[in-house]
């Protein structure tokens, strides 16, 4: 179901009780001043919206302005073609809360909504000037203010909806600088023209609208509220910071959101009047949802009581996460930008829930019982169904700033933490390490610096050509490390010797780090008191260079390259898309191309084939996804047939001293089980699935190519006959495509490895770690719960160390054993949601691409049909209106590039 059909059935589920009171109490209120006067034109909208004729001396204020903000929303809705689940529940609780869905009203907009969408009224200009004429400059502003507030329903606006509003709202004469006010209210940007903030202020008072119906001035209220105020957020004198290096960044990709914008436009016009091929809309939008998602994510990982969570609490100036001198964090955190504070529990099985605020510490940290022992900790973290905790907070200005801060469980000896912290590093902008001054750069540390770390990084700038030619021995740029405690250190000396270990170690003669300024040395609980006690202390100015640098990074390095990257990428589509098809169709119009009644048939032939074989490729990749299936499963019960043997022969081995605690045992050797299976589980994925799983979509992938290369022939052999440009629409559409879904051009000259390109796009190789995951969340409580009680028995009875050794392994091992072989089928799921995903993948961009040839030869014999309805005066008017669109492209590349030089 569509989104947009998602959200009419949203309407029509609604209550419907109360109708019959609202509007006696709505008609007894209406005063001549309401009275609207309806001109033929409106009268005939409405008619053709309700679905009959309107009685104009029954229609009310409260109901024209339902149809306006219906009209409006829906236009929303569709401007990219997506509701989100966010968009859809803020929609219902508009619409609750203006009461537009209660009783035999909710009828009323259930009708409305009906006739605008089907009769698709919110593309047309024309139908809101009309819709609108009776409407006030005030009650346009309120109608064009819920428009906005729905928009940013997740906190951001989209770049296609944002130019729908705008092109409303011009259109109903609302000035541009109110826009920009509503704009930055909702998504909590800096408003700097007070002037007009105040103005909107007065415009959307509720005073104004006590005189008509309810609805109005509880929909001002609402939006007053939104407005932010003069005076600011937080407190103090650090957390004033207002990060102006990243306002400006955000100022640049909205200038090119207006660049993205006008090329859109071009776009949809073009595919109205069927001179360029549909499939460019949903192309042009994949690029520009890349653009408006632009966000920096920065990750902070370390050693556990490192000092992150304290770290962070002073970075953002509010006590946010859970602090203790023991281990604390127990699972990852996402610390972003949302209107109001609110708290995302992820969870191992896909499920997710709001909790309240004052559950978040309990949630994001490990219990203190758990804490003070590895074993235990470990136990813990591996019980904890959460996958990931997402804080949403209005009053952290970095976050305001664009910034999205991941906080990982503490790294140790424990291999869980290691892996959560791994992969975190994947989709990270800069990477924060967090050291303890009191014991600088432990073995472990400068390990996992060294190597992990470090290739880690490495691997994540080349993948976003970042870094492309980078080595094993590559500094890291986007790496900064953070030495704690300074303050804990009292004697000078000991300060130097700290930064001349780090200095070595770090920038020694096989370098670590590169870029200034990258290794810092603060106390973050100085800093995080000063912060909440509007103070400067020795420590504020040094952490406070830490956050200038880590903002230059950000901006004037990584910002720099993604902003190249959209520029390059909007350039890219209108010179090897938009113009080349642009110029066939000028082409066509100036009578250079023709078709002979044989050429038609040749087109028409191609397409039929294509068509065909594109289905036949459905149905080869299906069974080369069937065929991964029932070996994986065949090769899944060998290995854990071979499992029950290794683990007997492993567990000889297994012991714990002289200890006869049970308890104590049990954790023991249930740590010793579940890392067994563990690291066997993990070893088979990235071998037994890798090499199951991509020899078929390596045959997948030959024989994409094939297809593609039979259909690039056959459109090859029509432009030489025709003077077409099909074959490079195909190909530069192919690369296109190719390059969106991270696999290798099928006309490229040097072919990526298919293991990297297909398989390792859908993280095939580290499933084991989430299969482990899961297994372990449903083994640990199981392993617990035989040996309460045991204590007791043992000192009663005096059995043997050895005894009590042997009796607690053959347990652990039966019910551990039995426990996995439950867990079976929830592994094989998960397995196949992995390869699903990788032959979905594949399979969506080959028939994209084919889609695409076929949709632009389809446009052409169109073009061909209806040729010979045009005079040669509208001829030259239709070359026209196509130079003036690529008049209008120049100018949206040239609005792109200029980007790239402030």
């Amino acid at each position: 179901m569509s989104g947009l059909l998602k959200f009419l059935k949203i309407i029509q589920d609604l209550p419907n009780k109360i109708w019959g009171m609202l509007r006696k109490i709505r008609l007894s209120r209406q005063s001549p001043m309401q009275t609207i006067l309806l001109n033929s034109t409106l009268k005939e909208l409405l008619t053709r919206i309700i679905g009959q004729e309107v009685n104009l001396s029954s229609l009310s204020l409260m109901e024209l302005f339902t149809t306006n903000l219906a009209q409006l929303l829906l236009g929303v809705a569709s401007a990219d073609k997506v509701v989100t689940l966010e968009e859809r529940k803020h929609l219902r609780d508009t619409l609750i809360r203006l009461r537009l869905l209660e009783g035999e009203f909710a009828e009323f907009t259930r009708t409305v909504a009906n006739g605008i969408n089907k009769l698709r009224s919110f593309s047309s200009l024309q139908n809101f000037l009309t819709l609108a004429t009776p409407l006030n400059s005030a009650q346009r502003l309120l109608l064009i203010g819920l428009g906005y507030e729905m928009s940013a329903a997740d906190g951001t606006i989209d770049p296609k909806e944002l130019a729908y509003l705008q092109r409303i709202a011009s259109a109903l004469e609302i000035k541009s600088q109110y826009l920009s006010v509503l704009e930055a209210s909702f998504t909590a940007q800096k408003v700097t023209d007070f002037v007009a903030l105040e103005e909107v202020r007065s415009l959307l008072d509720p005073a104004r609208f006590h005189d008509l119906d309810i609805i109005f001035t509880d929909a001002a209220s609402h939006l007053v509220e939104a407005l932010p105020r003069q005076e600011g957020g937080v407190t103090g004198q650090s957390s004033a910071r207002t990060y102006e290096e990243l306002n400006r960044f955000q100022q640049s990709i909205e200038q090119l959101n207006q660049a993205y914008a006008q090329v859109d436009q071009v776009i949809r016009e073009c595919v109205a009047q069927n001179y360029v091929s549909e499939t460019l809309v949903q192309d042009f939008y994949q690029l520009w949802e890349r653009l408006s998602s632009q966000k920096f994510r920065v990750a902070v990982v370390g050693e556990f009581s490192q000092g992150k969570s304290t770290f962070l609490n002073a970075l953002l100036g509010e006590e946010i996460q859970p602090t203790r001198a023991i281990p604390c964090s127990g699972t990852v955190t996402i610390l972003r930008y949302g209107k109001q504070k609110r708290v995302i529990c992820r969870y191992r099985d896909g499920k997710e829930e709001e909790i309240p605020i004052e559950q978040y510490q309990d949630k994001a940290a490990i219990s203190k019982e758990a804490a003070y022992g590895k074993d235990s900790a470990r136990m813990a973290m591996l019980e904890n169904e959460i996958d990931e905790i997402i804080f949403e907070h209005p009053d952290l200005e970095l976050c305001k700033s664009g910034v999205e801060i991941v906080d990982s469980p503490g790294l140790n000896e424990h291999d869980e933490r290691t892996r959560i912290t791994q992969q975190l590093l994947k989709g990270t902008d800069a990477v924060i390490f967090l050291a303890n001054a009191q014991r600088p750069l432990t073995q472990w540390e400068q390990d996992f610096l060294k190597h992990d770390l470090r290739q880690q990084m490495r691997s994540i700038n080349a993948r976003e050509s970042v870094s492309p030619q980078s080595t094993e021995e590559t500094p890291a740029e986007n790496l900064f490390v953070l030495v704690n405690f300074m303050d804990l250190l009292r004697k000078e000396s000991d300060r130097e010797d700290v930064r001349e270990r780090l200095q070595n170690f770090l920038l020694g003669t096989s370098p670590i780090l590169a870029g200034e300024n990258r290794i810092h040395y603060i106390s973050a609980q100085e800093t995080l008191e000063a912060r909440l006690t509007n103070e400067e202390n020795r420590y504020t100015h040094s952490f406070q260079e830490f956050v200038r640098s880590l903002e230059q990074f950000l901006t004037a390095d990584r910002g720099k390259i993604k902003i190249n990257q959209s520029i390059r990428a909007l350039s890219d589509i209108i010179e090897m898309r938009l113009k080349p098809e642009l110029k066939q169709a000028r082409a066509f119009l100036n009578n250079e191309i023709s078709l002979s009644e044989n050429s038609t048939q040749a087109i028409s032939t191609l397409i039929e084939k294509a068509n065909q074989q594109l289905q036949e490729l459905r149905k080869t990749a299906d069974s080369l996804q069937e065929e991964v299936y029932q070996r994986v499963d065949a090769s899944l019960g060998e290995w854990m047939s071979r499992l029950d043997v290794k683990l007997r022969r492993e567990s000889a081995g297994w012991s714990f001293g002289k200890s006869t605690d049970k308890k104590a045992i049990n954790r023991h050797f249930s740590d010793l089980f579940i890392r067994t299976v563990s690291e066997d589980l993990e070893r088979w994925a990235e071998q037994e699935m890798v090499r199951i799983s991509g020899n078929n979509l390596k045959h997948l992938e030959q024989e994409s190519k094939s297809v593609l290369q039979d259909i690039y022939d056959g459109f090859r052999t029509i432009d030489s006959e025709i003077g077409s440009n099909f074959s490079y629409q195909f190909e530069q559409s192919s690369s296109f495509r190719a390059e969106l879904a991270g696999f290798s051009s099928c006309f490229g000259e040097a072919e990526e490895d298919w293991k990297e390109g297909l398989f390792g796009f859908t993280g095939l190789g580290a499933l084991g770690a989430g299969l482990v995951a899961m297994f372990m969340g449903a083994f640990g409580p199981a392993m617990a719960l035989f040996a309460v009680g045991q204590g007791f028995l043992d000192m009663i009875f005096g059995q043997k160390p050895e005894e009590v050794q042997a009796e607690q392994k053959e347990e652990i091992l039966q019910k551990g054993i039995a426990q996995l072989r439950n867990s079976l089928p929830k592994i094989r799921e998960q397995i196949r949601q992995r390869i699903g995903e990788a032959f979905g993948e594949r399979r969506k961009t080959v028939q994209q691409q084919i889609t695409s040839v076929i949709s632009s030869a389809k446009n052409l014999l169109r073009q061909e049909e209806i040729s010979h309805q045009h005079s040669e005066k509208n001829r030259q008017e239709k070359i026209a209106w196509l130079d003036y669109q690529s008049t209008l492209l120049e100018q949206a590349k040239s609005q792109s590039v200029s980007q790239s030089q402030t």
